[in-house]
């Protein structure tokens, strides 16, 4: 699937890039693995518009939370709506794991709300999935890990169904006493295995 995304993206860029070789302008976008280097022609895209759009590439979206949303635990240091970055605590910091569900939540509304052209709607669609699927995730994960729900962890997600794909670990939860235990397998066994 992620390999028509990119092909899609790639045939956007190209249809916006088309024309005399003057026109065009490259821009660099810098992500860990690398620079990425693209093309464009400012009479028919404007700057802006790339940078939204290159927002959804496989290069890029790995590392702006578009492709792969952050987990309940992040905690960016330096920025205020974090509390506790750097500290072990074996506990998840519930104040943070808002505000990661609540930006998972406005980029969900950002991508939304945004225009693309028409060839981008499959991408678009699809990290709308990604995202969605995100939140629910994680708002199954805290209700559980805050209200100790099991049918929080059971129900299915999309097209996931928890109940019957991670039956083995599902009744390990309820078999086990150990609070530690049972946050350790909530957080990282039962979020791989709906993952």
């Amino acid at each position: 699937m992620l390999w028509k995304l990119t092909i899609n993206l790639m045939t956007c860029l190209s249809l916006i890039s088309q024309g005399q070789i003057g026109d065009r302008q490259i821009v660099e976008y810098r992500y860990p693995g690398g620079i990425d280097h693209v093309w464009f022609d400012p009479n028919r895209i404007s700057r802006s518009e790339l940078d939204h759009w290159m927002k959804l590439s496989p290069t890029l979206g790995a590392d702006n939370f578009f492709l792969v949303p952050q987990m309940l635990d992040l905690c960016i240091a330096g920025d205020n709506r974090y509390k506790g970055c750097g500290k072990e605590d074996p506990n998840i910091n519930v104040e943070n794991a808002r505000v990661n569900l609540n930006e998972i939540a406005a980029r969900i509304d950002q991508l939304r709300s945004q225009h693309y052209p028409d060839e981008l709607k499959p991408v678009v669609a699809y990290v709308i999935a990604i995202q969605e699927f995100s939140l629910e995730r994680g708002a199954r994960e805290l209700d559980y890990l805050l209200n100790g729900d099991e049918a929080a962890l059971e129900r299915k997600i999309g097209l996931v169904d928890p109940h019957i794909e991670c039956q083995h670990l599902l009744e390990r939860i309820r078999d086990t006493n150990d609070p530690a235990n049972l946050d350790k397998m909530a957080r990282f066994d039962w979020m791989n295995c709906v993952w």
